[in-house]
């Protein structure tokens, strides 16, 4: 009996470290797999386009209860956004319209709010942020936007605040990539290609670079960087001769040629191609960079700029590089069939976490 009982154990035994070794394996081939991309570039790059054409060619897949997870995120968001909006009403003296709306203010003024995500924000909230930024007040407190700080997703969660205050919200995909990230230097993105996993840090605030990630490099299998190609003769700083490309080259400058950067692979998106083809013909691209002589040819125009960029890397990197027009599902799709390609021919070695 005493050795039917042994035996029993020693299965017992076997099989949990057969569950345990399969469990290492699959963690092992889980690191394997992913990679972790830094998206740069200005607001007006459209990076914000491209990363939402990734995230609808390829769908991270997550589960209800991934998505369930963001949800105190988002409440805190919807109410820090609405006490913020409510905070520069009184700071500006802007009053609503309506005895109605008034109420809601005060209502707003007064909510205290607990973090629980199983406890839903309730109708009255999601009635209350409704009505204020509906009110025509709110169009006039916009007007001194500058003066106050609000979340760039406030105006995707004051239009949605009845749906998210409601008993049974359950945060959408959309929800979760417009509104349900913490407020930090970067917004993380998770995707899914084929069989790779992809975390994409898209940097809020480019002075993070310098400040948090620049020692995290090493860390990253790839960084795409996205230029807007047409605002080649948008002027920035009140200076009609430095426009927002020259900034970019700059930007791109203090990217490759950084001493944390040689571990990842460099992806140029010069972006927006149509608008420039079509910009060309009445912006010449040389008042604004004298050394280009080809005239309105947009083939030449697009080559002379990507060499400005190569120049820079100054050879100690490979710069791959691709034309994109975001809303061009089809261009898209192929050039992030090439993107796949570099991330799969490049496993860098951990050197920290982030």
């Amino acid at each position: 009996m005493r050795e039917l009982v042994c035996r029993g154990d020693e299965v017992e035994m076997k099989t949990r470290s057969h569950a345990i070794d399969r469990q290492l394996e699959l963690d092992a081939w889980e690191l394997i797999m992913e990679r972790r991309v830094l998206l740069l570039g200005s607001k007006s790059s459209g990076k914000d386009v491209i990363l939402k054409q990734m995230r609808i060619l390829h769908p991270s897949g997550d589960t209800r209860e991934e998505l369930e997870s963001h949800r105190i995120t988002i409440y805190k968001n919807l109410i820090d956004s609405a006490k913020a909006l409510v905070g520069a009403m009184d700071q500006l003296n802007i009053i609503p319209d309506t005895e109605k709306t008034r109420k809601h203010l005060t209502f707003l003024k007064n909510l205290k709010f607990y973090a629980d995500p199983q406890k839903p924000l309730g109708t009255e909230v999601g009635e209350s942020i409704s009505a204020l930024w509906n009110d025509p007040c709110t169009a006039r407190l916009m007007e001194h936007s500058t003066g106050f700080f609000l979340l760039d997703s406030a105006p995707y969660l004051f239009h949605e605040a009845r749906r998210v205050a409601s008993p049974y919200y359950i945060p959408s995909e959309e929800d979760v990539f417009r509104a349900g990230r913490k407020v930090t230097g970067y917004h993380e993105t998770r995707i899914a290609m084929d069989q790779l996993s992809i975390r994409i840090f898209d940097l809020v605030d480019p002075r993070t670079v310098k400040r948090k990630l620049m020692p995290y490099f090493k860390d990253f299998t790839a960084v795409i960087f996205v230029v807007d190609l047409a605002c080649y003769d948008q002027s920035i700083l009140g200076d009609s001769s430095y426009s927002e490309l020259m900034n970019d080259l700059i930007y791109f400058d203090s990217v490759v040629n950084s001493r944390w950067f040689d571990g990842p692979s460099m992806i140029l998106f010069l972006n927006n191609v149509d608008k420039f083809k079509e910009k060309l013909g009445r912006s010449p691209l040389s008042n604004y960079f004298p050394d280009y002589n080809s005239g309105n040819d947009a083939s030449k125009a697009k080559k002379f700029i990507l060499s400005r960029f190569d120049q820079i890397s100054r050879g100690r990197l490979n710069v791959y590089s691709h034309f994109t027009q975001p809303m061009d599902t089809s261009s898209i799709r192929q050039v992030f069939a090439a993107v796949r390609e570099t991330l799969l021919n490049h496993v860098p070695v951990p050197s920290g976490k982030l």
